[in-house]
């Protein structure tokens, strides 16, 4: 008898100790798009680019899927992802046909970042929809002019305590924006400074600090 009525106490026990042991459910993986869809002109350092991406989002731990099927713009399909990344997404400012953010794929960017989500724009993801004025608002600018060639410059830190700390980002639409002019070569995405520089803004276009 005394075994009989111990056995709930042991079994009670041993689920305990199971549940202790038991390895806590890892958390889901930051899902990422990457889009590099251009109807304007064309860089050549897009491929490279899209695959220094890809490299920054494996090592910080994210998923990703990249395209470049406008296609993907709506609001079911976005809601997937954490981060938008834009490579060099140009588009013609003298034809306001070559955007394609136009009807309800802009609605599904706009609720995007709405939704607390974030958006990184590379190089010429300012050289992109001149005739969507929040585009531009978004991105914090467009392109002015581009000069010939690579020329060499110097770059001022303002804030060095953010993982960002060269060209700009804000908090836009209820969302994260990062946005590097830097980029114009495929040279450019295999310097570990612009690595560094690249994972940092996912890193804030995501939300994890």
């Amino acid at each position: 008898m005394t075994a009989h009525r111990s056995m709930p106490g042991l079994f009670a026990l041993a689920l305990s100790v199971l549940a202790l042991a038991a390895p806590a459910s890892a958390a889901p993986k930051a899902r990422v798009l990457i889009y590099s869809g251009s109807t304007g002109f064309r860089h050549d350092s897009i491929p490279a680019a899209v695959e220094a991406v890809k490299s920054i989002a494996t090592k910080s731990g994210y998923s990703f899927d990249a395209t470049e099927d406008p296609e993907v713009f709506t609001t079911e399909k976005l809601s997937a992802y954490k981060a938008i990344v834009f490579v060099s997404n140009t588009t013609n400012p003298k034809n306001p046909e070559s955007e394609w953010f136009v009807g309800p794929r802009r609605d599904a960017l706009v609720e995007f970042l709405k939704a607390g989500k974030g958006v990184v724009g590379l190089h010429a993801a300012a050289d992109s929809h001149y005739h969507w004025k929040w585009y531009g608002q978004m991105m914090g600018g467009y392109f002015e002019r581009h000069p010939k060639g690579t020329p060499k410059a110097t770059q001022t830190v303002v804030d060095a305590k953010h993982p960002n700390p060269v060209v700009w980002y804000h908090e836009f639409g209820g969302g994260r924006v990062f946005y590097n002019g830097l980029g114009h070569t495929s040279e450019s995405y295999a310097e570990p400074y612009m690595v560094d520089l690249i994972s940092g803004g996912l890193k804030y276009a995501v939300g994890r600090k």
